[in-house]
């Protein structure tokens, strides 16, 4: 009775082990890091300039040149509005007089002094008389220096007859008119600066935190990426869009012109696999992976995995450097099923599994 047991035993484990290799499911895998992506989010941008010179008058007068238009380009040093400048002339003209009189007053006023103080030698005038010819000649230094810095004044006006470009810029607006009369302060030309330029985007709190994160952004327009660096993320929120202003540098100077519209990309540190190797198993949506020791398939489930969507991996995968995906045969596996890799593709290019 006893060796029928035994022998009925060993063919029960016999028939098992049969069975056991028989559900081996073939697969194919490759190496977890080669598939793992990046994360990348992006969001509407636009190139600004950093100045918009206000260009006005600093004298008043009939304006006589105003030979560009909105939207000309102009170079630094370019003539942009002429003002009539007879005024400004004949009151130059008057200074230079009267500082032409000051310094006769103060050449004569000097003979004077030197004079007095060779009669104090021979004391032919009095001590009073001697602080007189002092003063007049204190007078007549001040005098001098008086119409001298008015003299500066005048020629400045005259300078402001001419007003030249301050920087390389394209103009926005034009505010006046030839043969209108500006006064001091009065707008002529709105000006937009070439450079240096940035780029601006609004982005909601999500988006904000991890552009802080990103391991690297650009802005792209017409399929060409330019890198950037992040200089200055606003504070303020705008209460009905909820959204924040950030602002970016060009890493390179920049060769696109101010206003052109784009989209702002960063990439995150979030490490990221393509939706196509998920698979559900009991309501939850994960990927299969070789276990480490032995032959069989292991679930991983991602609770922030969404269908169709790339979903996030745990970072502490990451750590585990020899970890094998399944991508081939994935639909038919369970966790802990027995499996055989029938292809090793770490060699090949990795395709997106069917």
């Amino acid at each position: 009775m006893r060796a029928v047991l035994s022998l009925l035993s060993f063919v029960l484990l016999l028939s098992l082990s049969s069975v056991a290799a028989v559900e081996r499911i073939p697969v194919k895998t490759v190496l977890l890091a080669k598939v793992i992506k990046q994360e990348q989010q992006d969001a509407p941008a636009v190139i600004l300039s950093l100045d918009s010179p206000l260009i006005a008058a600093e004298i008043s007068g009939r304006i006589t040149e105003l030979p560009l238009q909105a939207g000309d380009t102009i170079r630094a040093g370019q003539l942009l509005v002429a003002i009539d400048c007879r005024s400004p002339d004949a009151r130059k003209q008057l200074s230079e007089a009267q500082y032409a009189t000051a310094k006769a007053r103060l050449r004569f006023a000097k003979s004077q002094l030197k004079r007095a103080h060779e009669l104090m030698r021979r004391q032919s005038i009095s001590d009073e008389l001697l602080d007189q010819r002092r003063f007049e000649l204190a007078d007549a230094k001040a005098s001098l220096a008086r119409w001298q810095a008015d003299l500066m004044l005048r020629q400045l006006d005259i300078d402001h007859c001419h007003i030249r470009a301050p920087c390389d810029a394209i103009i926005s607006q034009r505010l006046a008119r030839v043969g209108s009369l500006a006064s001091p302060g009065m707008a002529l030309l709105k000006l937009i600066r070439k450079q240096p330029s940035e780029v601006s985007a609004r982005l909601n709190n999500d988006e904000a935190r991890a552009l802080r994160q990103a391991l690297a952004s650009y802005f792209v327009y017409q399929h060409k990426s330019y890198p950037l660096t992040l200089r200055k993320l606003s504070k303020l929120v705008d209460s009905r869009s909820r959204t924040q202003q950030v602002r970016l540098r060009f890493s390179d100077s920049n060769p696109l012109p101010i206003g052109t519209p784009g989209r702002l990309i960063w990439h995150s540190d979030q490490p990221l696999i393509s939706a196509d190797y998920l698979v559900r198993r009991d309501g939850r949506l994960g990927i299969f992976v070789r276990a480490e020791t032995t032959a069989t398939a292991r679930f991983i489930a991602l609770p922030d995995a969404r269908e169709g969507r790339p979903a996030r991996l745990p970072r502490q995968l990451l750590k585990k450097t020899g970890l094998r995906l399944i991508t081939a045969g994935r639909q038919l596996l369970h966790d802990g099923q027995a499996i055989e890799e029938k292809v090793n593709d770490d060699n090949e290019a990795v395709k997106t599994p069917a």
